[in-house]
């Protein structure tokens, strides 16, 4: 993916065509690439990765067979992939699938010759571990690797066969060895790249920005402002209407009653104050978003999609006109039984920013009449209970 023109190009497969039908795909894999072993790698290992890995769960885990449920299986149908020689592979979807090229294309293949005996033993994750032998680590990529010492660092040396040339046609990569060290927690890659320690620190946090622009100071690095990207935090409700093994609604009859409706999540949505949280949690460091594609997704971004700034006053008289007009004892709000709208908004502990961001929204809601706390978690928790045991009324994450 090119992120800066938003377009697929050409990696392993340099060309694919779609046939009429708009479900048979044709990719040619690059003649002469090899493994860093010095194999040849065909299209029997894009079959190998799929039919023989991914399609198959039971290597893997549960959780991974979850998302090639929802990436790869639509309909919980398989793609057919065969191959039709030893550079052409063909992919048959089941049905017009739009984003099959970005999905199946950025799946990295794996070797059949290193890992077809573990993959019969279904013995895979050993066979990849910091703890096997570095020669079998194989590869084609433009490094190798050379050296893991577990809990200190991973050494990665130059892959000889990586087929990638810059514009002059000098072969890549440029570096002889990159040396990855082990952290001590979340912000040590930062500390470690101000204090001269490392060479390369990927994505900072933002809440550092003015650590970082005021260690540009000393000219041993510049910074430069790329604008926002198109990642983006988002909230959504729990509208589950199933039941646990217990027999409990997932979400209580009264609160689904309210998520599963349009106004009142227009009504919370435009009682956020997203232009407040831009500038007070994110430093004016990213842009407000009224959409659930952010602007910046220039591809798929639809610029009439109605939006919902903050209007507070609006709000309100959206809640009114579902039934939402009047307070109990302790001043929330509550339908015409008497129950009282109150729910948790759970987000993930370990991002400083989202978490003061969330601690806004439900300040915001509050001002509505609405009796909402925060509950942060631990980011597996909070993963298990979206994904799991549906055990959450509403919760904010990031893509």
């Amino acid at each position: 993916m090119d992120w800066e023109r938003q377009e697929l190009g050409p990696g392993l497969a340099e060309s694919w065509s779609v046939a009429e039908d708009q479900v048979t795909w044709t990719f040619k894999l690059r003649a002469g690439v090899r493994w860093s072993d010095g194999q040849p790698l065909t299209a029997d290992d894009v079959l190998f990765t799929w039919n023989d890995i991914i399609y198959r769960p039971e290597l893997v885990s549960p959780e991974f067979d979850r998302i090639v449920t929802e990436l790869f299986r639509p309909h919980g149908t398989n793609f057919a992939i065969t191959k039709m020689d030893g550079v052409t592979v063909k992919v048959v979807t089941p049905e017009v699938y739009a984003p099959f090229l970005e999905y199946f294309g950025g799946v990295l293949i794996l070797p059949q010759h290193s890992l077809e005996a573990a993959v019969r033993s279904r013995n895979l994750g050993p066979a990849l571990s910091s703890h096997a032998p570095p020669t079998r680590i194989v590869g084609s990529g433009p490094f190798q690797v050379k050296q893991v010492v577990p809990e200190k660092f991973t050494l990665l040396e130059r892959n000889p066969e990586y087929w990638v040339t810059d514009k002059t046609g000098q072969r890549l990569p440029y570096f002889e060895d990159v040396r990855f060290n082990v952290g001590g927690g979340a912000g040590t890659e930062e500390v470690l790249f101000l204090n001269g320690k490392s060479d390369l620190c990927e994505q900072p946090r933002q809440e550092l920005y003015e650590q970082f622009r005021a260690g540009s100071a000393t000219n041993k690095f510049l910074i430069h402002d790329l604008g926002a990207g198109i990642e983006q935090d988002f909230a959504w409700f729990n509208q589950n209407t199933g039941t646990n093994s217990a027999g409990k609604p997932f979400v209580s009859p009264d609160l689904l009653k309210w998520f599963a409706n349009k106004k009142f999540r227009q009504a919370l949505s435009g009682a956020v104050d997203r232009e407040a949280i831009a500038h007070d949690v994110y430093r004016d460091r990213a842009k407000p978003t009224y959409n659930f594609i952010p602007s910046e997704n220039k591809r798929w971004n639809n610029t009439n999609a109605p939006r919902y700034a903050f209007d507070l006053a609006r709000a309100r008289a959206s809640l009114a006109e579902i039934g939402l007009d009047r307070t109990n004892s302790a001043g929330f709000l509550s339908g015409a039984n008497g129950t009282a709208v109150e729910f948790k908004l759970f987000c993930n502990l370990g991002n400083p920013a989202r978490l003061h961001a969330s601690e806004r929204i439900v300040q915001d809601w509050k001002r509505l009449g609405l009796n909402v706390a925060l509950e942060p978690l631990d980011f597996r928790e909070l993963v298990r209970r979206i994904s799991e045991t549906f055990d959450y009324d509403c919760a904010i994450m990031g893509l």
